[in-house]
């Protein structure tokens, strides 16, 4: 991956009337490097996808695309949107053309890059289906080959995967790891998924809370394939939580009387629970709630019930 800088953002301010949305965003990409923006929902990743295209105008700043203001007609961008963007009355390998035609590619041009790219994700036996007859993963699929197949020098992907199940979502992250790394594209891939961001990116932009600004840039020295639960894997998406969480945190600990919250008295969206046997926490997510439990074997099952049973009821 050459550091050359592929996209340069300087200063970038979007508002909404009296919203600021984007506040003071600077930050470079690579030629060929895959950056995971990752940040809460409804923060402005979007808005600064389609600001990056030109569908917004923006405030204040710059985006440029190789040292000039992004123009359309010069620079070659492909965008994957988070809803299924078949069209419903061509067939699959019509859909995997259009980019192409579009493009005013001759013919055999189309023909081959969209028999290359249905190869590539799986699709060549079901080239003549049309969307209603596919599935959610495949759907998906037929969304990136259209992109990779124009051969952009800018891959813009606005959560692809938010709708699919974890094991689909893991076996279409590798294969688009795998055409990123046949096609040199540069790719920008926005999540809210933190194991997503960890998994996929070469560096990782995380972002706060509106009126957003980036908090941190993490490098990704994991090497690829990545195992997820490797603990250096674990540490890094730690690392990546604590910083993106933007929930209220409370705690009710041993030897510490009542519990303290600062959301108006309502129940804490994470809480701790804990002895010197045993703890528990939970942590509430938009997509997930989850519960860790650690208790040394000293600790009777009794205790961890009655802890368990005492986090719910303060979770209630």
């Amino acid at each position: 991956m050459s550091r050359e800088p592929k996209v340069t953002v300087e200063h970038l301010v979007k508002r909404f009337g009296e919203l600021l949305v984007l506040d003071d965003i600077s930050f470079d990409v690579a030629q060929g490097e895959f950056l995971c923006i990752v940040g809460p929902t409804g923060c402005g990743k979007t808005t600064f996808l389609n600001s990056l295209t030109g569908l917004y105008d923006v405030t204040s700043g710059s985006i440029k695309i190789n040292g000039e203001a992004v123009d359309l007609k010069k620079h070659s961008l492909a965008y994957i949107f988070q809803e299924y963007s078949a069209m419903p009355w061509l067939t699959v390998e019509q859909n995997v053309r259009f980019g192409l035609s579009i493009k005013h590619a001759s013919r055999k041009e189309q023909e081959r890059q969209a028999r290359k790219y249905m190869e590539l994700v799986g699709l060549s036996q079901f080239k003549d289906y049309y969307p209603d007859q596919l599935s959610a993963s495949m759907l998906q699929r037929v969304a990136i080959a259209r992109a990779f197949a124009t051969e952009p020098e800018l891959l813009l992907m606005d959560e692809p995967y938010g709708q699919l199940d974890t094991e689909l979502r893991y076996k279409l992250e590798n294969e688009l790891l795998e055409l990123w790394k046949q096609s040199g594209t540069t790719v920008i891939f926005i999540t809210h998924n933190i194991e997503e961001a960890v998994y996929l990116g070469q560096r990782i932009l995380i972002l706060s809370n509106k009126p957003t600004r980036i908090k941190k840039t993490l490098d990704n020295p994991l090497a690829v394939p990545r195992d997820i639960a490797s603990p250096e894997f674990v540490a890094l998406r730690n690392e990546v939580t604590e910083l993106i969480k933007w929930w209220y945190a409370g705690s009710f600990l041993a030897g510490q009387p009542g519990f303290t919250t600062n959301r108006g008295g309502r129940p804490p969206l994470k809480c701790y629970l804990s002895s010197p046997n045993f703890s528990i926490r939970m942590s509430y997510w938009p997509s997930r709630m989850s519960i860790l439990i650690t208790a040394s074997l000293r600790a009777p099952s009794a205790i961890i019930f009655l802890a368990m049973a005492v986090s719910m009821f303060l979770w209630i």
